[in-house]
Formats: C-alpha cells, structure tokens, sequence
C-alpha cells in the first residue's frame, strides 16, 4: 500500500482512515479485539482487529515477546533505537519477526517496522507525521447500535446455472 493513511491512537483504541471511501473509518478496541466500521451508510461491529491496526493487535496473555537490540540509526530525521522483536503465540505456530526503529524524539514510538519473518512476503510500514499526546475523545465515537458479522446473512456461491446437454447420438 502506498496511499497514506491516518491513524490515531488512545489507550487500547485506535482509529484508522483513508483506506477507501467507504467506510470511512475504523475504530478497533485493541484489548477486545474488535473493529466498529463506520460510514454514511451505517456501522458494522467486527469481530476482529482491523488490518491498519497491525503490529499493535498482536498481544495477549499468552504472547510472549523476545528483544534484541540491534543499534542505533536515524529514520526520517528521528534518532532511534533499532531492535529485533520476535513474538511468540502458543496458538499460532508462526512466529512473527519485525525489525522495529524506535524514534527516541517519540517517547519511542515505532516509526518503522520490517517484516523479518523468514520466507515471507517483505514488507515496510513507515509512520510519518506521529504526535505524541492526547487525542481527541470524539475521533473514536461509533453508533452505540452496530450491526453485527454474527447478524448478517451467509455470503455463500449462487447456485451454478445447469448446463443443457444433448442426447448422445449412436
């Protein structure tokens, strides 16, 4: 993805937008696991964190976290600290790798993340124009009445159109 995306972050809430038109933002409760999408049209409860939320949503009681500092390295202008962080899931037997660059001039924020993971797709996300401090409560309102994935009908296949066949000839 190469559009810029905003996304704030309060506590265990983070609101994320710009992804498309509709809907025109998210908002995912981290320590619930669990997106509201808003639009125009109405608001979605999902039971899951959004993609734009990532690396953020990957925690839990039994995660457990390896750091291993790497140096220092100035990105984008900010002084940061450099380390591997390697997380392990005892439900996922995937272990996740990122090289994460840790602005010292944002309380540590990570500004940028590699995905390290071998043999998987590489990747980068950069974070840029980050400010540090309190947000505005009002960015991570949604309507109080969602609907739910659980209410909505079962996407399945439509049913294939028979195909006419003709009688063999002998």
């Amino acid at each position: 993805m190469t559009e810029d995306r905003f996304i704030y972050r309060s506590g265990n809430l983070m609101r994320m937008q710009g992804d498309a038109d509709l809907p025109e933002y998210f908002v995912t409760d981290l320590a619930k696991q669990q997106t509201h999408s808003v639009s125009s049209r109405g608001c979605l409860e999902s039971p899951s964190a959004y993609k734009l939320s990532f690396p953020f949503f990957v925690t839990g009681p039994a995660i457990t976290y390896e750091r291993i500092p790497i140096g220092e390295a100035t990105v984008d202008g900010h002084p940061c600290h450099v380390e591997d962080l390697i997380i392990h899931n005892p439900k996922n037997p995937v272990v996740v790798h990122f090289r994460v660059s840790e602005a010292d001039d944002l309380q540590g924020f990570p500004i940028k993340i590699e995905n390290r993971r071998d043999h998987a797709y590489p990747w980068v996300i950069r974070y840029k124009d980050v400010k540090i401090g309190p947000q505005d409560p009002t960015l991570f309102i949604f309507p109080d009445k969602c609907q739910t994935m659980a209410g909505m009908k079962k996407m399945g296949s439509t049913p294939k159109a028979k195909i006419a066949t003709s009688p063999q000839t002998k």
